[in-house]
């Protein structure tokens, strides 16, 4: 019924209402395309020849998506920048139910990121910028409304004098003076040998900011940096820095508490690639972060005679102190076509972390290009997403089997429950197209739980550590403000159980201190704070 549906609206609309009330079979997972009039007419960008098109080099690179509760009424909504065109908000009603509205004027915008940056309760935005005046922070301030801030703030960023490529990419984030604020890492990706690397920004408590790229040691980091992401890679206590970086420029920054070190070399991350989007994640179990990130699997005439940068994908292996080893092609994770953007979920609730990934190239416009030029990269442009499921051994790809069918030139992918129902869905956004969500069916019989880890202030814990153990054994994740790519989500932590009964939840907070408390229930919502403090 539910296929002969989809079908249906495709052809004729059949209601948003008559495919959620379909039967399903709960016995396997599945994805469920759930399209919508907002969603559909939202285009990502506006330009259709090369010539209109802002900043040239950097028209691939697009599409950035973001996902909060930002009105406060329960249900998830998504932000959308553009380029050329003005950002949109699309607020949620729970049901796949979609209301556009434009927050603000047109601008020419790459990315999101999501964060209460002033601390007052609500998720606050910031867009990042290809091209001048600068970033935009739109300072929520409830009932649906916001104010845009970014020059007050420091967050507008015009780099060198003015110029009219920025070049900012995605946006991470971490508490590195453990002082219970956010500061920010802005990726940059600019053709230009001089051209400034990203910038690292610092909270002044009160969600203002100041540059101290140069005073932190990150002055040489790479100008051709993608996406960005915060963890303690060496379990020091203070937040290193991974960037995945164009053209063999991935590097990782050793965070010092004072400033960062380049490390690269000695830990065995940043060789011979095409990094664009990362993730900081443990799928071997072991307690330290591993780092996962994407880049071009294909023909050696599409990167030229450096064929290495068309080795694929790259999952390092946590060695530190010594090199980390790369495992993608043992874990079945080194061929992402041309991969852009990833979500990390337990999307069957069994227990073990699957990965969504986008793919595609940007078929470049016709309008002076040489069809000899243009035909090494025609094929990427129709390659699907990717996900990859976890099996026993490592990870296989399934995305046609579940149910995923998207061939567009697709960006930033989130995991994010959009119909609270316990399991994460996905919204995925495409460079010169729309935002496509699918409903994740998981088997009924697979228990969850939703954990928020909020600290003294009631603000989610960015470098905490959740550790859940249960009759299965031991599950742990990360409470990151990381984008990898694009686009991030705010949201608690997201548990599978499988069959596994819950025993004990134990977070390992920034100031070294821990909580544990005993759990029993499944499919459930649960609130963690440090002792003395109580959250709302």
């Amino acid at each position: 019924m539910r296929a002969a549906c989809i079908a249906a609206l495709l052809l004729t609309g059949c209601s948003d209402a008559a495919i959620t009330d379909a039967a399903v079979d709960d016995a396997s997972l599945r994805f469920v395309p759930r399209p919508a009039a907002a969603l559909a007419a939202a285009q990502q960008w506006a330009p259709t020849t090369l010539s209109e098109a802002p900043c040239q080099g950097n028209i691939m690179d697009t599409g950035g998506l973001c996902a909060a509760d930002f009105d406060g009424d329960g249900s998830m909504d998504l932000a959308m920048p553009r380029l050329g065109l003005p950002p949109l908000l699309f607020w949620g009603d729970g049901a796949f139910g979609w209301e556009a509205q434009e927050l603000g004027p047109a601008m020419e915008a790459a990315g999101c990121f999501v964060a209460d940056l002033d601390r007052d309760g609500r998720p606050d935005l910031l867009l990042t910028a290809m091209a001048a005046p600068g970033n935009r922070f739109y300072r929520n301030l409830g009932g649906r409304s916001f104010a845009e801030e970014a020059p007050a703030r420091g967050l507008e960023l015009a780099v060198g004098q003015a110029p009219r490529c920025l070049g900012f990419r995605s946006v991470s984030a971490a508490d590195l003076g453990h002082d219970g604020d956010l500061d920010l890492y802005l990726s940059r990706w600019d053709l230009n040998e001089d051209s400034p690397a990203g910038r690292l920004l610092e909270n002044d408590g009160g969600g203002r900011f100041t540059d101290i790229t140069e005073a932190a040691g990150l002055g040489r980091a790479t100008h051709f940096g993608y996406s960005s992401a915060f963890g303690d890679l060496d379990r020091d206590g203070s937040a290193d820095l991974l960037l995945a970086g164009d053209f063999s420029t991935t590097q990782v920054f050793a965070g010092t508490g004072s400033g960062f070190v380049n490390l690269s070399r000695p830990w065995g991350i940043g060789t011979r690639e095409n990094g664009m989007g990362s993730l900081l994640f443990d799928p071997d179990g072991d307690g330290d972060l591993d780092a996962l990130i994407t880049g071009i699997l294909g023909d050696p005439l599409v990167c030229g005679p450096s064929a290495p940068l068309c080795d694929g994908n790259r999952l390092y292996r946590n060695g530190i102190p010594g090199p980390s080893s790369r495992v993608e092609a043992a874990w079945g994770l080194a061929d992402g076509s041309w991969g852009w953007g990833m979500a990390l979920l337990d999307a069957d609730n069994d227990g073990d972390e699957d990965i969504v990934q986008t793919t595609g190239y940007f078929t470049p416009f016709t309008d002076g290009a040489d069809e000899a030029v243009l035909a090494p990269y025609r094929p990427f442009a129709l390659n699907p997403i990717l996900f990859f499921e976890r099996e026993e051994t490592g990870f296989a790809e399934r995305g046609a089997a579940r149910g995923l069918a998207d061939s567009a030139e697709g960006r930033t992918a989130l995991a994010v429950d959009l119909d609270n129902d316990g399991d994460l869905d996905l919204a995925l956004s495409h460079n010169r197209g729309t935002v496509e969500v699918w409903e994740t069916v998981a088997p009924a019989s697979n228990g969850w739980l939703e954990v928020a880890a909020l600290d003294a202030d009631c603000q989610p814990a960015v470098g905490a550590t959740v550790t859940l153990e249960s009759s299965a054994g031991l599950q742990r994740r990360w409470v990151q403000a990381n984008s990898s790519y694009l686009g991030n989500v705010l949201a608690p932590l997201h548990f599978g159980l499988g069959a596994a009964k819950p025993l004990r939840l134990t977070v390992a907070w920034l100031d070294g201190t821990s909580t544990s408390v005993g759990v029993s229930s499944r499919n459930d919502r649960l609130t963690l704070t440090p002792a003395g403090t109580s959250c709302p």
